[in-house]
């Protein structure tokens, strides 16, 4: 399992096979979960998640 957090820039941040955990801070974020069972936060802005 992996941990990827964002910053205050905008981040594009992919999971990749295993249950990952996906964390989008400030900015215009992308956050994509891969194969595994992924859990995706953001903040309520633009941005978008698949």
């Amino acid at each position: 399992m992996a941990i990827l957090k964002g910053n205050n820039l905008d981040n594009t941040l992919i999971g990749g096979l295993s249950d990952d955990k996906l964390f989008g801070y400030g900015g215009n974020d992308n956050l994509i979960g891969g194969a595994g069972n992924d859990v995706l936060k953001g903040k309520a802005a633009a941005g978008t998640t698949s």
